[in-house]
């Protein structure tokens, strides 16, 4: 009987110059792709391989980048030379416990797919505004996702992560064991010290209604519409969220108008136990003041996960090209957008800002202690989206005059879409002082060697 030799992972690597490099080399969600070429790219499947592909890098003393899914805007896993981890194949659910309220599942994993997969057992999970994300880069970035006000953002749901060391043991983290790991990969984004290969997340039952009401203006009432959300913000509860969207939007928020593409947006979006419940949240959207000039309204549309998903779709469409930078602000919506109202008009092709009122935190439920350590009252993200590489420079120069204005002010950023190519400092902005401290004291623990290439712009 002749035995099947499995191919070792060394024999699987594809190193820059073979036929296949390019097409993994440039496999990220921007097509703005950046001009970085690992040394070799290790496209893994498995635990085993994630193992041995580490095992490899120690041995020929190359540093590591890891890819969950190629869908951070500014490709922060490739970096000039070196190892680059792929784990694109890695994306089953592995099981429910519908008991638990809890999922076992692997790093690319989509935000959809997982939605998806839950909604038959009447289970959801804060996934992410734009639904192709997979999983593992969006909660080690701490996952600022759908009805997050609510269910907090989603590492706070992660009960325990199996992971690779930089030595390639295979641990598990969770608050009662190997608890610095278990800290730092709720929030520590690309600068964490390991590879995760598996995630135990804790579920939320399905809300009944999800709807949402959705409001129409032009630009020319910016100010008037920004006093008005964050008035409104004040009275909705924490399972209702608020979006404003200005500058280019999709007509899935429009209403299909066409003629008012360029406008300000007001979403509210309920997740609620039943349609009355839902209808009373958004009541207050019904009648917005005269004096904001409101141009469509969009009332109680009910909006299960897949139109949720269709949303995000039209936003951040396929085969674009993007730059994505965001700012935590300490003031109101009302100071904010103001100051966007020359840029909005001026927004090429489907460029757009987004911008998220959060309530104040209470005080008698303090958050969990997690890498995940800066928030705002007020958050706002620039997204340049253009098509025609020919449109690069004039993109580019709207997309650093507009996030120029919305330094002023901040207070921080996400390090999930922060624009640490452009900016390096931004990585230590997107934590509180002491967890950038520990997390930096961590990374030396753990990775005195340095084998992972850590945060973007660090020697």
């Amino acid at each position: 009987m002749t035995s099947v030799t499995e191919p070792t992972v060394e024999s699987r690597l594809i190193a820059k110059g073979d036929v296949e490099y390019e097409q993994y080399r440039a496999g990220i969600w921007n097509r703005d792709v950046p001009v970085r070429y690992p040394e070799f790219i290790l496209r893994v499947r498995s635990v085993r391989d994630v193992v041995d592909g580490l095992n490899l890098a120690r041995e020929r003393g190359w540093r590591v980048t890891v890819r969950g899914g190629g869908h951070n805007w500014f490709g922060t896993s490739l970096r000039d030379g070196g190892l680059l981890l792929d784990l694109g194949e890695m994306r089953e659910l592995v099981s429910i416990d519908t008991d638990l309220r809890e999922a076992v599942i692997e790093p690319a994993l989509t935000g959809r797919d997982l939605a998806r997969k839950l909604e038959p057992h009447g289970l959801a999970f804060p996934v992410g505004h734009c639904a192709t994300v997979p999983l593992s880069g969006y909660l080690l970035n701490g996952g600022f996702g759908w009805n997050s006000l609510a269910w907090g953002p989603a590492c706070f749901s992660v009960r325990s992560l199996d992971i690779v060391t930089p030595n390639g043991d295979v641990i598990t983290a969770s608050p009662e064991e190997n608890s610095d790991w278990y800290w730092a990969a709720r929030g520590g984004g690309h600068g964490f010290f390991g590879v995760v290969v598996r995630y135990r997340i804790g579920l939320f039952p399905l809300p009944k209604a999800i709807t949402t009401s959705t409001c129409v203006f032009p630009l020319s009432r910016i100010r008037e519409v920004s006093d008005w959300a964050a008035a409104l913000r004040g009275g909705l509860p924490k399972h209702v969220e608020l979006t404003v969207i200005l500058g280019n939007v999709p007509g899935i928020l429009t209403g299909g108008d066409a003629r008012l593409s360029r406008a300000v947006v007001v979403t509210a979006t309920s997740f609620s136990d039943g349609e009355e419940e839902a209808r009373a949240t958004l009541a207050s959207l019904t009648e917005p003041p005269v004096d904001t000039g409101c141009q469509r309204k969009i009332l109680n549309d009910a909006t299960p996960y897949e139109a949720l998903s269709g949303l995000g779709a039209e936003l951040w469409p396929e085969n674009f090209r993007y730059r994505s930078d965001n700012f935590w602000h300490n003031e109101s919506l009302g100071t904010v957008l103001p100051r966007l109202a020359g840029p909005a008009t001026e927004a090429p092709e489907r460029s757009f800002f987004l911008c998220l009122p959060v309530p104040p935190p209470d005080p008698a439920v303090p958050p969990p202690d997690t890498a995940f350590s800066m928030i705002g009252p007020t958050f706002v993200a620039c997204y340049a989206v253009w098509k025609d590489p020919k449109s690069d420079g004039a993109a580019k120069e709207w997309y650093a005059r507009s996030t120029h204005t919305l330094e002023t002010g901040s207070i921080g950023h996400y390090i999930g879409e922060a624009d640490i190519e452009l900016h390096p400092e931004r990585a230590r902005r997107s934590f509180s002082p002491a967890a950038w401290k520990r997390l930096d004291e961590l990374r030396k623990r753990y990775d005195p060697s340095r084998r992972f290439s850590g945060f973007y712009g660090e020697p």
